[in-house]
């Protein structure tokens, strides 16, 4: 019986150690994941053509942390996924991870680059992982890439439709989205209330008259074609 009591524990004594064990493994540790994977792949997509002008844009995934917390900011590290990868490295500059001080959830941006007339005619894309370094370890299992699909093909924003082109933008063509995006300084009217869409189209219409902009037949003035009054 006594010899059962001692096996006993023994065996009790190696699970807490074995727990102690654990917790000052994962205390001792930092490790970083993006929240927002789904499937293992977080994607973020984008035409160059609806920032007319831009030769960069820059898009944002959320990084969190979990382990013990920041004092101090510290730097972690991604690098290129080549098998997920068809953009070219003068498409994209390498983003520098840093996690700030006193922060679970901070940012990774990407900046793309529209240097390259192929981007016209075909779409891209690059994946980034994030990899252990000295400071953190990849967190959860499958969250651990983004990827940035990209190119500049002239294409219909899919928020020109229903009631906004119907009484406030009138037909979608590419010289009156660029034009709209050079007066107003806005490309992307998603989730925006017909009010504020009306308010936007009428600073379009002030700069029509002002600029004398022709419309889609070459005679007929542009702000002739913008239903909103």
């Amino acid at each position: 019986m006594r010899k059962h009591i001692i096996y006993i524990c023994l065996i009790l004594a190696g699970i807490c150690a074995c727990n102690t064990d654990e917790v000052e493994v994962y205390s001792s540790a930092r490790y970083l994941f993006f929240p927002d994977s789904s499937k293992g792949l977080d994607s973020v997509k984008f035409s160059f053509y609806h920032y007319p002008g831009a030769t960069t844009h820059e898009v944002s995934f959320y990084v969190a942390l979990t382990g013990l917390p920041l004092t101090e900011d510290l730097g972690y590290k991604v690098e290129v996924v080549d098998s997920l990868t068809t953009a070219l490295p003068e498409d994209y500059e390498m983003p520098e991870g840093v996690f700030h001080s006193g922060k679970t959830l901070d940012t990774l941006r990407i900046r793309c680059k529209n240097v390259r007339a192929e981007l016209k005619t075909q779409q891209v894309y690059v994946t980034f992982k994030i990899v252990a370094n000295e400071n953190f370890t990849p967190g959860l299992a499958g969250k651990h890439m983004v990827r940035v699909i990209f190119n500049n093909i002239e294409s219909k924003p899919l928020w020109w439709n229903g009631d906004l082109e119907k009484f406030v933008l009138g037909e979608y063509y590419p010289e009156k989205f660029e034009h709209f995006v050079i007066a107003t300084g806005v490309n992307d009217l998603t989730g925006v209330s017909l009010s504020e869409a009306r308010e936007l189209a009428m600073e379009f219409k002030v700069y029509l008259i002002k600029n004398n902009i022709m419309g889609k037949d070459g005679e007929t003035p542009m702000v002739d074609e913008i239903p909103v009054y």
